[in-house]
Formats: C-alpha cells, structure tokens, sequence
C-alpha cells in the first residue's frame, strides 16, 4: 500500500472484519458476507469521511493557488512588472506545501525541509566546482533517515529526491544554463500540488504555471481536476471497502491472492488520481496544441493508466503504465544516463535506483527484480514466437507498416531491430488473439502472486523480512517464479 493510503490502515481493518462471506474458513467457521447496508454503514461512510479529511483540504489550497497564479499572471500581463509577481507566486506555492506536510505529517515536515535545504547547497557547490557532474552529486548526497523515519515520510522524500536530481542533471545537460534561484527552488520543491503525492514534473513545467494564457482557469480545468478527485476517492473506496466484500475470506487462494494485489493496486491509483487532481488544480499538467492554425489547452496529465495494468497486454505495460512520470525519470536520468555502460548494466542501475528510491527492503526488491526479470523472459519470449509464427504477439502493439495496424495484413514491431510482420487476414488474426490473450491472463497470474507481499498489515508498510516474505510466497508454492522459469527454458529451446 502506497504512503498516502497506509493512513487508513484502520478503516482497511475494519473492511476485513465486515465484508465476509458466506463460505467455510479454513478454521471451519462459517462466514458470511455482509449486506451491502451494512457495508456501507461499517466501512464505506469511515473511509469516505477519512479519505476527504485527508485530501480535501490539499485539494482546496491546489485551487485557492491556481486563483492566486491567475491573479498575479493577469497582473504580470497589463503592468509588466516581473519581480514582485513572480516571486510571489513562489514564496506562495512553497509556503503552501510547507502548511499541508504539517498538516499530514507535523515534526516531521522539519525533515522534509532539511533535505531540500541540503539538496540545494548541493547542486550550488557541485554546479560550480564539479563540472557536468552536478546530477550524480544530487543523487550521491541524499539525508538517508532510520527505517521508521523514512517510512513515515517516505512519499515527500521519494516526490523530492526525483525533483533535485532532476535539477542536477537538467544542469549537465544544460537544459537549464543557470542553478534555479532560491525563490524558484522553494516553489518548485514544496509545489503544493506535487509536494505531498506526486507526481514528478521537470523545473521548466512547474515554471509554466505563470503563463496564464496557455493554463486559463476554465471549465475544462475544473472538471479535470475533479474527475481526477473522484476517481481517487473511488479507487480508496474499492480497495480498502469492495474489494474484501467481492472476494471474502476463506476462497481459494489464489482467489485470496488476486484479492489482496488488486487492492493494493488501487490504493496505489488512489495516489495516482489524487496526485493528478492536486497538480491539475495547482495548474500543473497542461499542453498547449495547434492545429490548423489554431491553439487549445489540454489538461492531459496522467500519472498511471488503471486499465492497462489490470489487463495488460504484458508485464512491460505495468512496468510502464504503473507509474508513467516515474518511468520516464528512471529512463531518462537513470536508464539513457548510463546506457555507454551497456545495456544490462543500465537495467540494473534502474532497478537499483528505483530500489533505493522506494526504501531498500527485501520484500520490495524481491518483487521489482522478480517483475523486471519477468518482463525481459516475456519480451525474448514473445519476439522469438512472433518471429516464428509471423503474427503481432510481441510485447508491444506491432505498429503499422503500410497501414495495416495491428488488424491486417502488414506490420512491424516497434523498436529497433523488429522484423517485419506479414499476417494472412482471417487466417491468422484468430491465433494473434488468442495469443495476446493467454499472455494477458499470464500477466495477471504473476501479478497477483507479487502483489500478494502488500497486503494491509504494519509488517508490509516497514517491509517484510526474506523469511516472511519467502514464506509468504510458499503458500502459492512459488508457483510463479516456476513458471518464469519454464518460460525462460522454452525460450532456449526455440531461440
């Protein structure tokens, strides 16, 4: 469970304790599920209450900000004045961020603030004496806290850390000529739209929430931004309340271990779509597109895409659309950074960073390597049966070569290096999908295997143990890891 929702940790236990069902336990009880009032009543109205106690008052101060930069930029427009605006609007968006981690996490907002003090004396020294090196100097020098400091603050630090490293090496590679000025670090780093979930945004996005013209305050803003809130609210709602209520105690196991993965799927799209309704609110998460000689805003920020987790197409789409700010960071300050080392040791400088970046446990490294080694089986896997049966089953959508799609006849793989796909219409399109679908199915089995480790305790928020997490994985027989295994080996036999 994600930093943001263990706060409801309570109302979770409560979930558990009324929404049974009408089944023999294990222990030979009978359990039964609850009436939909009674779910309501005991466990939906506590965490609607708690879920907008927590994150209603962010929300709140996100728009009060957005009016604030509208204010101030339509000022800036009609006098010309640049100075006291801008720096108002800075001191503002830090000030604000400040009030909300006080808020959420009281004495240890203290931390938060030291290590965004400590982090830009960092890049001021290595940006003057240690050239194109200032991104490497952010990332080294980082306030590595006890475990239970740093679980308590871990989202802030986590949300922080991707910020001033960014920083860093936007300076080596000269996207930004000049080290941010103090005021515009602040901002930047406390935003109060990003300060607490997320997501990550470059220095030059957060920069763009002046320009009021391309970021109007309109209808298509608001409703954006609340449709992210509700969909928060919603996926609070399923994970800590229906979820136990759909799938009861006492089911198969691997019904059990579906059940707990996918709840801890959707309180981590509760941090998602609460992340993006905050930094939409705070105007953040714009693009501007011109077409036919005219321009429109969009409010297209996404910071997850639910759907091709639940039912991807394969594992490399969770990788990917698991967290979509932070895998273009990993890729690009971690992953493309160090690829002149060589492909394999770029991958696992990503996975170590991402490691780090999330709290080193065994638990959670446990599941990270076992799902990047999963990922490349099934992409070596897939390409070699692609190249065999001619068919657009590769791990990702073939893309079109010469205009076929991935529905007719024509097509190639993306990436460097694909081979050319030449599918018989109707004669093929049937075992393409089956196909796609069985890897699909395969996708969810191991998902709900490595999910099963994040289940609601207090011992999953700290990080199992290896003994623990071990055995947890021994009561689905290590199944999964199996059949990795067995892919891998099929994989040798046919390359």
């Amino acid at each position: 469970m994600s930093a943001a929702a263990a706060g409801f940790g309570g109302s979770a236990a409560a979930a558990a304790a009324y929404s049974t069902s009408g089944v023999v336990g294990g222990a030979g009880y009978l359990v039964r599920r609850v009436s939909l009032t009674d779910l309501f009543n005991n466990c939906v109205r506590t965490v609607l209450q708690q879920g907008l106690v927590f994150t209603l008052p962010i929300f709140i101060m996100c728009i009060l900000f957005k009016v604030l930069c509208h204010t101030v930029g339509e000022g800036f427009e009609e006098t010309g004045i640049s100075f006291l605006p801008r720096q108002i609007i800075h001191v503002s968006s830090g000030c604000l961020g400040l009030v909300i981690l006080h808020h959420l996490f009281q004495e240890f907002t203290m931390l938060v603030l030291l290590q965004g003090l400590l982090a830009y004396f960092t890049i001021l020294l290595a940006h003057t004496f240690l050239s194109r090196r200032c991104g490497l100097a952010t990332a080294l020098f980082q306030v590595y806290l006890p475990a239970d400091s740093w679980q308590k603050i871990r989202g802030p630090l986590m949300v922080l850390s991707l910020k001033v490293v960014s920083i860093g090496f936007d300076l080596d590679r000269q996207l930004l000529l000049l080290v941010p000025g103090v005021f515009e670090f602040f901002g930047y780093a406390f935003n109060v739209g990003t300060v607490v979930f997320g997501p990550w945004v470059a220095f030059l996005d957060y920069m763009t929430i002046i320009q009021i013209k391309d970021r109007p305050m309109n209808f298509s803003w608001l409703l954006t931004a609340i449709r992210a809130y509700v969909l928060s609210i919603g996926s609070l709602l399923y994970s800590t309340c229906f979820s136990n209520w759909i799938i009861i105690d006492g089911s198969y196991k691997w019904l059990i271990a579906f059940r707990d993965a996918q709840s801890f799927r959707f309180s981590h799209y509760f941090t998602c779509y609460t992340s993006e309704a905050t930094a939409i609110a705070s105007g953040i998460g714009a693009s501007r597109y011109r077409e036919a000689g005219n321009s429109e805003t969009k409010w297209d920020l996404r910071v997850c895409k639910p759907l091709n987790v639940e039912l991807p197409r394969s594992l490399v789409d969770v990788v990917t659309y698991w967290n979509l700010p932070m895998h273009r960071w990993l890729k690009q300050y971690v992953f493309n950074q160090s690829l002149h080392y060589g492909k394999f040791p770029a991958v696992l400088l990503t996975y170590i960073a991402s490691s780090l970046l999330h709290g080193m446990n065994f638990q959670l490294s446990a599941v990270l390597l076992s799902i990047g080694v999963y990922s490349y089986i099934e992409y070596v896997l897939r390409q070699r049966l692609a190249s065999i049966f001619n068919l657009c089953i590769e791990s990702r959508p073939c893309s079109s070569a010469g205009g076929g799609g991935e529905g007719g006849s024509g097509h190639a793989s993306n990436g460097s290096g694909a081979h050319q796909c030449m599918e018989h219409p109707g004669r093929q399109i049937a075992g393409r999908r089956l196909s796609n679908l069985l890897f699909t199915c395969l996708a969810i089995f191991h998902l709900s295997y490595l999910g099963l480790l994040f289940d609601t305790s207090p011992i999953s928020e700290q990080g199992y143990s290896y003994q623990h997490t071990l055995s947890k994985w021994a009561e689905l027989d290590y199944l999964s890891h199996l059949v990795a295994g067995a892919s891998f080996a099929f994989y040798l036999l046919i390359r």
